[in-house]
């Protein structure tokens, strides 16, 4: 599972190929508004994401791929730690 940083960069990617502001794919996630934006920003002190927020947020974004019939890359690739490294 990706740690917050790897999220974040997956989310990144995935906001480009969906051509979607932050704001856009929270209402689609069903989150506040401004959930994304918080995120995203490296001059926030508080840069973490709650893990149901996360995965409404992925799904909503592969939701919204399928509906676009853009391909985003697998959020496994973002993870550092697939065999247990560190």
């Amino acid at each position: 599972m990706p740690d917050s940083d790897e999220f974040r960069a997956w989310l990144t990617v995935a906001r480009q190929k969906l051509g979607i502001k932050p704001s856009t794919l929270c209402v689609a996630a069903g989150v506040a508004p401004n959930t994304l934006g918080k995120f995203e920003d490296v001059r926030a002190k508080s840069r973490e994401i709650h893990l149901t927020t996360a995965a409404k947020i992925y799904r909503a974004a592969l939701k919204a791929a399928r509906e676009q019939g853009v391909e985003l890359p697998p959020l496994e690739q973002f993870a550092k730690d697939i065999e247990g490294d560190e």
